[in-house]
């Protein structure tokens, strides 16, 4: 997982400016919640599971993506323009949360909801990243995986000005065949 307190430009950081396209899409993440039954197993060894599965698929996924295991850079000094830039230790940045205590839902009632989009919006499906001129930059990508009663929520945020809803469904698309290929794991079907 890439380190938001590393120094804002590591030593092996290629960085490239993004073209005018990408410079004048909107500096926020789009963001997907899907939802999968899981039964998540014990307490940690369930959790620890599927973040293999997942870090895995994803590490495989990235390879037909590598600007999305990248970060954003607000470049000082050039009038608000963005790079991206990306060091041989970057990864997709990937959280795993267990709420199964704490979300208000279990995947039982969302379904049985119809999955409705008020269960999905409040602060904690925000990412906390900004943009800072000379800053230590943003994920390009972040999966959150958030365990609940019942279910798995899976949060794909993906930086706009790198790509948008089209790149998105690509990129998870890749994503789903690299998850049904990675074996030996309990992760979601």
């Amino acid at each position: 997982m890439a380190d938001v307190t590393r120094p804002a430009v590591a030593a092996d950081c290629v960085k490239r400016q993004l073209d005018s396209w990408n410079q004048a899409a909107m500096r926020s993440y789009v963001r997907q919640v899907f939802c999968f039954p899981f039964c998540g197993g014990s307490e940690g060894v369930g959790l620890e599971s599927l973040r293999l599965h997942l870090a895995s698929a994803l590490a495989m996924a990235s390879k037909q993506f590598p600007d999305y295991a990248a970060r954003v850079f607000l470049e000082p000094g050039s009038m608000g323009k963005v790079s991206i830039g990306r060091t041989s230790a970057d990864e997709v940045s990937l959280k795993v949360f267990d709420q199964r205590k704490l979300f208000g839902w279990t995947y039982q009632k969302l379904k049985e909801a119809g999955f409705p989009a008020k269960a999905f919006v409040d602060p904690s499906f925000t990412v906390p990243y900004q943009l800072v001129e000379g800053g230590p930059g943003i994920p390009v990508l972040e999966v959150h995986a958030r365990v609940i009663e019942g279910g798995l929520l899976l949060c794909i945020y993906l930086h706009h000005s790198i790509s948008d809803g089209r790149g998105m469904t690509n990129f998870l698309s890749v994503f789903a065949d690299c998850s049904r290929s990675v074996s030996d794991c309990d992760g979601p079907d």
